[in-house]
């Protein structure tokens, strides 16, 4: 079994294989099989003797190289390279060669010329709607993370062409950005932190009430060129003080931007500010549709002072048959729309959860 990386294989793939083994088999761990956590993950069943070997398929080109094997399951292949859904593919080369894909769909690319182009194999279309776990209140939730397109990607299980022009579709300056959005000392501060040399970026905001709602008022940003992160913490030290919620990018935790000291960009901001939260960052594609849901749903307003944010949000676009942002024309750009969807993604829309497709591969 395989997952996009080994990250989404150990908090959904794993977790859900392990569920089905207890809960609907009735199989006992350590008595009926035998679980190895690591990179692989390796559970080996005692009655029939066969293995399964669970991988992240970002690390494709070495993981799947590793065996021959008899079937094979991948979770959300619509996001895997290309490249990782064949290598995998050429493994399965053991009687009864059988592959299952399973996946929320994402445009109109390989997992689509392969099933419905050149139809390889048959496809089951589901939406969320014929999951009878949930419940109403949970696609309630769901209308208010998702903006009306990723509604209909997620829950749905339509394919859109998603990954075209603007990345930030839903933000109208018209009606998310306000001169009257002023700090409000009544109210905890956040931060959005990006790491960068050109520029060092930070949206500032504050979740206040607005519309019957929470929102996220960003109330100010930090834009410096050519800078580090020393400089960008006395920024917003000097303005907000050190109770600061920081939400930074989490790629900080190994690297620095200052070449004068070892120790990492979240280790300079914990000596600034007392609450400093990286986690993990949510994939780039999740990170677009809350940020995008977050506006549909008003729950970002920005001041008009934040005149670097507004523009990024923008002008930043896909690059051209991918997901990627297309920084060719302005290297400048993404930073502080980046910053922006750490936050948001922090606080006011983590988004929950996704639809499935699945698609059955004969050999």
């Amino acid at each position: 079994m395989a997952a996009r990386d080994y990250r989404q294989l150990k908090t959904s793939v794993d977790r859900e294989f392990e569920y089905y083994l207890h809960d609907i088999l009735g199989l006992r761990r350590d008595v009926d099989y035998r679980k190895i956590n690591g990179s692989p993950i390796e559970y080996h069943f005692t009655r029939s003797g066969s293995s399964i070997y669970g991988f992240g398929a970002q690390n494709y080109d070495t993981a799947f190289r590793s065996g021959n094997y008899n079937g094979a399951w991948g979770d959300e292949v619509d996001f895997w390279k290309k490249e990782a859904v064949k290598a995998l593919r050429g493994r399965i080369r053991v009687a009864p060669e059988r592959i299952r894909w399973t996946s929320s769909p994402y445009g109109f690319n390989h997992i689509y010329d392969d099933f419905y182009v050149n139809e390889i194999g048959p496809v089951i279309n589901a939406t969320s709607y014929e999951n009878p776990t949930l419940s109403t209140e949970y696609f309630e939730n769901l209308k208010a993370s998702y903006d009306e397109r990723m509604f209909r990607q997620e829950v749905l299980a339509e394919r859109l062409n998603i990954t075209q022009g603007r990345i930030y579709y839903s933000f109208n300056r018209d009606q998310h950005v306000s001169e009257d959005i002023k700090y409000d000392p009544r109210f905890p501060v956040w931060a959005g932190v990006d790491f960068n040399v050109d520029p060092m970026t930070a949206s500032i905001g504050q979740i206040r009430p607005h519309e019957g709602k929470q929102a996220l008022h960003i109330i100010d940003e930090v834009y410096l060129r050519d800078s580090n992160t020393p400089a960008l913490s006395k920024a917003i030290l000097a303005k907000y003080g050190p109770n600061v919620n920081i939400v930074p990018d989490s790629t900080g935790v190994k690297r620095s931007t200052t070449t004068s000291t070892s120790i990492s960009d979240i280790q300079i901001l914990k000596q600034h500010f007392t609450k400093v939260s990286p986690g993990l960052n949510p994939y780039r594609v999740d990170r677009y549709a809350a940020v995008n849901g977050a506006f549909a749903n008003n729950l970002v307003i920005i001041s008009s002072k934040c005149e670097n944010l507004i523009r990024d949000l923008e002008s930043v676009t896909y690059k051209e048959g991918s997901d990627q942002p297309d920084v060719s024309q302005n290297k400048l750009l993404t930073h502080c729309s980046d910053n922006l969807g750490y936050l948001v993604f922090k606080t006011v829309n983590p988004l929950k959860s996704r639809g499935v497709q699945v698609a059955s591969q004969p050999r």
